[in-house]
């Protein structure tokens, strides 16, 4: 997604080859700069938020389908006495653990609202019915950035960028049923006021965030892409490292895939013998580790 340019100047939805070749799905023209990363169910609709515009300029909740057709679920709105829902959604969804019989559920949170003005963290279903999970207070923390994350345990991780003890931010839990928890106040030590959610390391309960001291291994800025994939994809890892090692694993963590390289910069791999769904991507250096998610999707 593009926030801003298009038709209208509000953002565009696009797809794109691993030899660069780009198809506009959508102009947008009811929501305007989307957040986050698209997530893709399999009822064929990809699933996402706009941080502004809608009915009620606070933003809405949205899903399309791969050829451009658009369903708005809900609008946030900047007025009472709807404002307790939040808006300006602050990153895309994540879907909660998978249940025989039950319906799709997707989580995110809204940087503003709520009762306190501090934001929300909600939950909607594929159909648009909406929950209200959880209004945050100052000191819970306040402006939650980024998309929440799904634990092993099956509940949801987030971090937000303002309030807290310290006014530096804080990490958070919130179960599917809406029991919050407020697992750290983040101080300077730590690294304070987080820009982007969590990232979980397959097969463990680790959590790794760029403003946020793991203490297990520091990080290292390397980017991926096309990501949604359908092929093979490239890691750039911004610099030249030697002794570097590769795994992919799946949402279960199970490795599918290792690879060593003696000496990269770039690494192009292959993703076309995996099935549709999600990856996570770990790339290790005596200097450092990369954690990326990556979705494959497989073409009709």
């Amino acid at each position: 997604m593009c926030s801003r340019g298009g038709a209208y100047n509000l953002g565009t939805i696009y797809k794109v080859t691993p030899t660069g070749s780009i198809t506009k799905i959508k102009d947008l023209d009811d929501g305007s700069n989307p957040k986050g990363s698209l997530i893709y169910y399999p009822d064929g609709y990809f699933y996402g938020t706009s941080s502004a515009g809608g009915d009620y300029e606070g933003g809405t909740i949205f899903k399309i389908n791969k050829t451009g057709d658009l369903l708005k679920l809900l609008d946030f709105t900047l007025s009472k006495p709807y404002v307790m829902y939040g808006n300006t959604p602050s990153g895309g969804l994540v879907q909660g653990a998978a249940s025989p019989g039950v319906p799709a559920y997707f989580y995110g949170t809204c940087s503003s609202g709520g009762n306190n003005n501090n934001g929300t963290i909600f939950g909607i279903s594929a159909s648009g019915s909406f929950n209200n999970m959880w209004e945050l207070s100052a000191t819970e923390g306040s402006d939650p950035v980024g998309s929440l994350t799904l634990g092993a345990d099956k509940n949801l991780y987030g971090v937000c960028n303002k309030g807290g003890v310290g006014a530096s931010g804080t990490v958070f839990s919130i179960s599917p049923s809406g029991a919050f928890t407020k697992i750290r106040d983040l101080a300077a030590t730590d690294g304070a006021n987080p820009v982007d959610g969590l990232l979980l390391v397959p097969g463990t309960v680790q959590f790794y965030n760029a403003g946020i001291g793991t203490g297990l291994a520091p990080g290292i800025d390397c980017k991926m892409y096309p990501n949604p994939s359908e092929g093979s994809v490239t890691i750039d890892l911004g610099k030249n490292y030697e002794n570097i090692s590769l795994t992919v694993s799946n949402i279960s963590g199970q490795k599918v895939m290792n690879h060593t390289y003696a000496s990269a910069h770039q690494i192009g791999i292959s993703n076309s013998s995996l099935p549709q769904g999600i990856y996570f991507i770990k790339i290790s250096t005596p200097q450092g580790i990369c954690v990326k998610r990556l979705e494959i999707m497989k073409g009709e």
